[in-house]
């Protein structure tokens, strides 16, 4: 009975010896890595607003408020906008699709301005031909040309803040 007990004993020593690390008395195991890190995305999403500035045929004349709603899954970004005009007309921007990296930099994926046609009557049909933008901070830029019928090729720009 004496010898059973001692044997008994020791197996529990060494189970215990063998779970533990002298430090204390928490059991040590395999240690599981942690997952990798997800990239990290500035946060863009937010409403924010600007001048914007219509330049054509070498000079420059204000087009007007622009005001432009980002919403963010992720690094998918979605853009949707209006503008002003300078007679109070509100002209919507048609909604621009893409993602943003580390950065901040914005690439287009679907919609934006070279996807839309729009007529004035000043300068009649409108056709957007390419479209930028970024995002620093706060802060949105904002790029388009676009093609008219009869005041040439016409360039809108904006910084917007949130």
């Amino acid at each position: 009975m004496k010898k059973t007990l001692t044997v008994l004993a020791l197996t529990l020593v060494t189970t215990i010896s063998i779970g533990c690390d002298g430090n204390n008395s928490t059991p040590t195991g395999p240690t599981v890595a942690p997952p990798p890190a997800r990239p990290t995305y500035p946060t863009v999403a937010g409403t924010y607003r600007g001048d914007l500035t219509a330049t054509g045929q070498g000079q420059s004349f204000y087009a007007g408020l622009m005001t432009a709603t980002v919403t963010q899954a992720d690094n998918s970004v979605t853009i949707t906008g209006s503008y002003t005009t300078p007679d109070g007309q509100r002209a919507g921007l048609p909604p621009t699709t893409g993602v943003i990296n580390a950065s901040g930099f914005f690439t287009q994926t679907g919609g934006g301005s070279a996807s839309d046609t729009a007529y004035e009557p000043n300068c009649g049909t409108w056709r957007g031909i390419g479209e930028r933008i970024s995002f620093s901070g706060r802060t949105m830029s904002y790029w388009a040309e676009l093609s008219t019928t009869y005041c040439g090729q016409i360039q809108l720009s904006a910084t917007l803040r949130r």
